[in-house]
Order: structure tokens, then sequence, then C-alpha cells
């Protein structure tokens, strides 16, 4: 974590946090983007740019704002685009001067964005110098009664003052309300931006029908905006995060129920239909789930009861009934060699496992799944112990990387799923990536040696420069520099140059 983002993060989030109240994941990343959009490089404020409009939410607008006088053309279109979704009164004259920009495609995205922000066919400087912000916000709540209403809806996403809220709720619950959703979608985007407790009734009815209620319940906060998100996330599940990221926004403490749940959202290695891809970073589904779970006090439980399976030591009658599905069914895929069945899986437990993990103690427990009859197991194991960074598995994982695989490369001959002598069985590339997370001097040098071996497995090689990436050194430039020039493999080349690039941009590690 740079100083930049731990400053960030002690504002948003207050005092340091005990190990049983993480940083939020809403937090966490607008930070990071507040990062990115004061970076040297253009490459990196376009993409807080991006990120700003994809999460377009208001109290990014300032940051945008910054970056209207860029020296790059492309980020000052990106700043138009990023205001349409996210910019108030404040955007108007700096959109109306990127109009008269210098580069073609940063006048045509602010007249766009104009257009999106105001609702008026010509939002021309003339125009805007006609009236003034509260005049346009009166004329657009009169709209509310008429056919306009949508474009009205629109543009007070930009306009509406706190004020206006009774207009709004007024709107959406009187005796004619919205017929159809996406005026109730957007006078949600409207009270995400000036709601208050006042509108906690209506959002907390359409919370179930809407999920995009959940930012403004977010934003709003308090018990009854919790107990909303709640009934949101029985009603959406994991499939949509919108009410996690929320629910983590608000720390709550209170989905200790929805652990089954939470558990099953998690993905895994083995899910053709959701998988869990361990080159990057978790997903921010998976990380609020992560935090709800050791908020609510369940993540030593969920962790000790995975591992009394992956042990083969479960006591039925200990596992609490709401978790004893998921543990009996994880028994099916802790099978001697097994690999994956077909569209579904049932490792999450183990997903899970891997990141509720945080007593360094459990190292020893951990360390000897790496050996487990399952493959998946000892995935799960060595991500586990690479997450708790427990250098004291290094040594096991590393020479269990080392015995490679009873078949070459060369090998065309592929047999059934549940045997260790088929190619479509790799999974020693996975715990390289366990070793980047682990980090240390130990376990970059073994990765640099592992990933400029041209005779070394290709999904081990792939793996150590994934590692590396993890571990983000300079001292690691010449090994991941000849790999992207050298490697046979396609594939590998580009990780190499990937991981090349974030190391320049600063971002890697």
């Amino acid at each position: 974590m740079t100083r930049l983002l731990a400053l960030a993060l002690a504002t948003l989030c207050g005092a340091p946090l005990a190990a049983d109240d993480p940083p939020d994941v809403f937090s966490v990343d607008m930070a990071q983007y507040v990062e990115w959009s004061q970076s040297p490089h253009a490459e990196l404020r376009v993409s807080a740019l991006r990120s700003f409009a994809y999460v377009a939410h208001h109290s990014a607008e300032s940051h945008v704002l910054a970056l209207a006088a860029d020296p790059e053309p492309e980020v000052r279109r990106e700043v138009a685009y990023a205001l349409a979704r996210v910019g108030s009164t404040q955007a108007i004259e700096p959109l109306l001067d990127l109009t008269e920009d210098a580069d073609a495609g940063v006048r045509s995205q602010a007249r766009t964005s104009l257009r999106v922000l105001t609702q008026a066919d010509e939002p021309t400087r003339e125009l805007w110098e006609s009236t003034t912000p509260d005049a346009y916000a009166d004329a657009l709540i009169e709209q509310l009664a008429t056919e306009r209403r949508v474009a009205a809806l629109e543009a007070l996403r930009c306009f509406a003052r706190p004020q206006d809220e009774p207009a709004i709720l007024a709107f959406v619950t009187g005796a004619q309300p919205p017929a159809n959703g996406e005026e109730q979608a957007l006078a949600i985007r409207v009270l995400e931006r000036i709601g208050t407790e006042a509108a906690l009734p209506w959002l907390d009815s359409v919370s179930q029908s809407q999920p995009t209620a959940a930012w403004a319940l977010g934003e709003i906060g308090g018990p009854a905006a919790e107990e909303a998100l709640l009934k949101g996330l029985g009603r959406f599940g994991t499939v949509n995060p919108q009410h996690l990221i929320n629910l983590d926004r608000l720390n709550s403490t209170r989905c200790g129920p929805f652990a089954a749940l939470l558990i099953h959202g998690y993905g895994c290695i083995t899910f053709r239909s959701d998988p869990e891809n361990l080159m990057y970073d978790p997903e921010p589904g998976q990380r609020a789930s992560t935090n709800l779970l050791i908020r609510a006090g369940r993540a030593e439980e969920i962790v000790d009861l995975v591992l009394r399976e992956m042990e083969g030591r479960a006591d039925d009658a200990s596992i609490p009934e709401d978790l004893r599905q998921s543990m009996v069914r994880l028994r099916e895929e802790l099978a001697p060699g097994f690999v994956r069945n077909d569209g579904v899986t049932t490792s999450q437990p183990m997903t899970a496992m891997s990141h509720l993990v945080r007593d360094r103690s459990l190292a020893p427990r951990i360390i000897p799944l790496l050996d487990h009859d399952a493959y998946v197991a000892r995935v799960y194991a060595a991500m586990a112990l690479g997450r708790l960074r427990a250098i004291e598995a290094l040594p096991a994982i590393t020479a269990i990387i080392d015995e490679g695989y009873p078949f070459a490369d060369a090998t065309t001959a592929v047999s059934g799923k549940h045997f260790g002598d088929s190619q479509s069985i790799r999974w020693r590339g996975f715990l390289c990536m366990a070793l980047g997370r682990m980090g240390g001097e130990r376990a970059r040098v073994f990765l640099e040696e592992r990933a400029t071996d041209p005779s070394e497995y290709r999904d081990i090689r792939f793996g150590a420069v994934v590692g590396l990436g993890f571990i983000g050194s300079e001292a690691s430039v010449p090994a991941l520099r000849r790999v992207a020039d050298e490697d046979i493999v396609w594939r590998t080349r580009v990780e190499a140059e990937r991981v090349l690039h974030e190391m320049e941009l600063g971002i890697a590690g």
C-alpha cells in the first residue's frame, strides 16, 4: 500500500482498524482511483476517470474536475465523459469550456455530456448564461408533472438540490407513481445525491426490485438503510454485488445469517460458470463478502470447518445447521484426484477459507494439505499460505513445484480428468502464484529461476511470471524482460509484458 493510499484510507475510514473491522471495499477502491488520478502517467489518469465514471458516485466530481485542463487530450475526453456520470451544476462551466477545446474528440464528448446533464437540445453557453442553477432546477421539478418527466429526472441527477427531496418523493409515491422501472431508477439516482432518511421508506419499498437502490441506501446509511440492504441481499444474492458492497460500506455486522449464501458467491478455479481467476486480485464482491463475514464473527468458524473437511476429520454434529449442506457437499470435490464437475462446483468453501484466513498460527495445520489427494485442495491450501505470508511454507511449496509432472510438455496423449498423468491437469502454476502472494526475496529468486527456464513446464513458467507481478520488485525486470523476449509461449510473453508495464506505472506488487 502506498503512502498516499494509506493516507486516503485513514481519512476515509477513521482511526486504525482492528483485525475484525477491515476497511470497506468502496472506500479502498475510491482511494485507489484518487491516487491514480494524481499519477504522472496519463494512462493511470485515464483509468481513474473511467473508474469514477463506472462507479458513477458524485463524490468523485472534484477529482474529475481537477483534470479538466489536463495536457493530454485523451484525459480531457475522459473528463468530459465522466462528468456526464458524476457531474453537478459545478460541471457545466468546465464542460462549456471543453466544447471549445483544441481536440475535436474532446469538443464532441463535452457537447454530448452537456446534453446528458441538462437534457437541453442545444446546451450552449448563451442558454446557461440566461438562467441560474436554481431556476433551472425549479423548471425541472415542474416538468415532473408533464410528458418530459423522464428527461427531467435525467437532468435532476445534476441539478437537484436538498430542498427538492420532498418533490421527488411526492412524484414517486403520489397518486400516480412511476409506472415503469426507468423512472424509478432515475429517481433513485437523484436520491443517491440528495436523499436523507426521509427517502428510506420508499427506497426500502423498491430495493427488492431495483438493485441500484443499494447505492442510495449505502450513501444515506443508518439502521433502516442497513435493514433494506439485508432484504435486498436476500432477494438478489451475490450474483449482483451492489448490496454486498454497500453493506460492507456501512460496516455491517449483521450478515452472519447469510454465511452460506456469501460462501457460495466466491467462485472457484474449477467453476466454469463463475471461475476465480487467481491471476488477479479478488473481485469487489469477494472482498466485500470477506469483510462482512469477518465483521459478523464467522470467519474463524468457517476456516476451522473447512480445514476439518480438508483434513478428513469433520464431525457432522458440530457443524452449524446453516453451513452443514455446504460442508457436506464440499466432500464431493475432496475425493482423491478430483479435478472438476462439469459446469458446477461445490468447492467454494475452500475458496472462502483462503480469503478469510488471518491467523498465522494455522500455517502448520495448512502445510500438510499441500499434498491433499484432491488437486483443487492443494491450490487453495497454497493460496491460504500465500495470503498469510507464511514464509515457513516456502520450502514445502517449492519442493512440490519442482516435482513437476509425470508427462512432458510435448506429450499429446491426454487421458481422463481424474489422473495425475493427464496434460489437462496443470495445477503447480497456481502454487507459483501463491508464492507471489507470499512475497519475500527467496520467493522472488525461485520464481525468476522458474520463469526463465525454457525447459520448465509452461504452466509453471506462466505462474512464476504472475507471481513476480504480485511481488513487483524492480530486481525482477531483467528476468521478466528475458521472458517477454524469448519464451516460446505467446501467452507467457504477453503476461511478462503486462507485468513489466505495471511495474513501470508503479502499480505492480
